[in-house]
């Protein structure tokens, strides 16, 4: 599939439409030619969704991107979204483009979004959203619009945020640059319960932030830019036992030369980017697939070689979407957003 080439700015999210296409998000101004500005629809035949144009404000950026049922989520930096008061968080009909009447209001960035059953996690540097005081977690009741109870309260030192959300298993688990969740101290990595926002006594304590999460019943997996997880030495990627609170890394370990940034588990198979040139040994630019079945962590033989970063991948039925500062893969002309 040939995407529409992104100019002037990076992709940062992308999230699959449900019908072979895709959103995107991040910073640009154009793709395909047309004036987009943070956000587009790119179809399943890779042509521009007409429907989906918005005016933002100067500098919008769009982080995250969820969907559910009919309405596509937004979190980012941005202030309005076609002249309608927006703070950084928004809900987006996903048939018509129009923007809903939900209005929450984050105070800040919101830079992860998480959608489990009828609840919307997020995440960012935000101290309160739906005009209560939430530090950097809050939770939205999708059926009502309503801010939920739900409420961890992240701490940290002069700067703390949360990069990364992953739901499973009735749990809620955060990454990002913190040392405390719930008045509990964890750094950079946390399990809370998804209903009564108590903090789990998993604590595998990364040694600096965890930027992406995946997770399934079983093992929990993180990237960044730690090189200690779990109690053992990894570097930037792993995996974490989830079925019980051992906080111990398991076995499996890539062992990525540079930060990893963005994630998406398929069944067996992880698809990771980041800044990496090099994981488990092998030359992998930017976008790698490893086998999670394995305690080696094997990169598989999938190597679409971006020219630069990726800081987001999504996947969808047999194709996966990888976003970020790149002008090709696999030699070909793909200007920061490609399918493969």
């Amino acid at each position: 599939l040939t995407m529409p080439r992104v100019g002037s700015g990076t992709v940062r999210a992308i999230a699959p439409d449900g019908a072979g296409g895709w959103y995107i998000g991040g910073d640009f101004t154009q793709v395909g030619g047309q004036p987009r500005r943070a956000l587009a629809h790119i179809l399943a035949d890779g042509s521009l969704d007409p429907d989906w144009n918005f005016s933002m404000n100067q500098f919008a950026t769009i982080y995250t991107i969820a969907v559910s049922g009919t309405t596509v989520y937004v979190g980012g930096s941005f202030s309005t979204i076609n002249s309608t008061a927006r703070a950084n968080l928004a809900a987006i009909d996903a048939s018509s483009g129009n923007l809903t009447a939900w209005n929450p209001s984050a105070s800040s960035h919101v830079y992860a979004l998480a959608v489990s059953g009828s609840t919307l996690y997020l995440g960012g540097a935000f101290s309160s959203t739906g005009g209560q005081a939430r530090a950097r977690l809050a939770a939205y009741d999708l059926t009502t619009g309503a801010l939920a109870a739900w409420n961890p309260a992240v701490s940290g030192n002069t700067v703390y945020i949360v990069y990364a959300l992953a739901s499973c298993g009735g749990r809620v688990y955060a990454g990002g640059t913190f040392t405390g969740v719930g008045g509990q101290p964890r750094n950079n990595i946390a399990a809370i319960d998804a209903t009564s926002g108590a903090v789990a006594t998993w604590d595998p304590s990364a040694t600096n932030q965890v930027s992406t999460l995946a997770c399934n019943s079983t093992t929990v997996f993180a990237g960044g830019r730690f090189n200690s997880i779990g109690g053992q030495t990894r570097n930037r990627i792993a995996a974490l036992d989830a079925a019980v609170d051992t906080n111990n890394a398991t076995a499996w370990n890539p062992n990525a030369n540079d930060w990893v940034e963005s994630m998406a588990l398929v069944g067996n198979t992880l698809y990771v980017g980041g800044r990496f040139d090099m994981i488990n040994s092998t030359v992998r630019k930017y976008l790698a697939a490893l086998d999670t079945t394995l305690n080696t962590g094997m990169v598989q033989a999938w190597d679409p070689y971006p020219n630069s970063n990726i800081l987001a991948v999504a996947a969808s039925a047999d194709r996966v979407a990888a976003g970020g500062w790149f002008t090709s893969i696999n030699m070909q002309l793909r200007n920061r957003i490609a399918a493969i």
